[in-house]
């Protein structure tokens, strides 16, 4: 049957969400990849096929509640690309 949704207790479960250390941590890994992902592929993630698995397991994390698991993701795939971008000069 169908479920009703308490617009109140969603919107509080969703500001503790926010809240959290861990979306924190995850929104700034997400930053940190905004800020270098165009500059180092020079194109879309899509035309980089290991690029784009990367962005598509960190929203599989996300989607599957586990945001601890998308920050480290995201970090990871952030410090590969400052990586490649210092090599590029």
């Amino acid at each position: 049957m169908a479920e009703i949704i308490q617009l109140g207790a969603w919107r509080e479960r969703r500001e503790a969400e926010r809240s959290a250390p861990e979306v924190e941590r995850l929104e700034r890994a997400i930053a940190r990849l905004d800020g270098i992902l165009e500059r180092v592929t020079g194109h879309t993630p899509a035309a980089d096929p290991r690029l784009e698995t990367d962005m598509l397991a960190i929203s599989g994390a996300i989607s599957a509640g586990m945001v601890d698991r998308a920050a480290v993701l995201a970090e990871e795939l952030a410090r590969r690309l400052e990586n490649r971008a210092a090599r590029q000069g």
